[in-house]
């Protein structure tokens, strides 16, 4: 199984993850839109000294694989199975606010 080890976006003096803009260039940096397309389950690692993920986070740096996925979609392809509840609910909300931005867009 294909890996996204966080940790390779933390510095030296950094344990946490934030912001949608920063979200979005660790997305770049993973190469987020060709590994949606790829079949393969990717299991997403959490560094063990993050003491937060935002939600802006998640939506900058999941966001356009939950599109382009589907929220289901996206779930089966990316594995978040080693992840504590409270670090995953962060996703979550990122998830659904990333389909509410669509929504915006659509009904515009």
């Amino acid at each position: 199984m294909r890996q996204i080890d966080l940790s390779e976006c933390l510095d030296a003096k950094s344990d946490v993850l934030i912001g949608y803009e920063f979200g979005q260039r660790v997305r770049e940096r993973f190469k987020m839109d060709s590994l949606d397309r790829n079949p393969d389950r990717i299991r997403v690692i959490l560094p063990t000294r993050l003491d937060v993920i935002a939600p802006s986070f998640a939506q900058g740096f999941f966001g356009e694989s939950v599109l382009r996925l589907g929220r289901e979609g996206f779930f089966r392809r990316y594995d978040f199975s080693s992840w504590p509840p409270d670090m995953l609910m962060q996703v979550e909300t990122g998830v659904l606010r990333a389909l509410m931005d669509r929504d915006k867009v659509v009904a515009a």
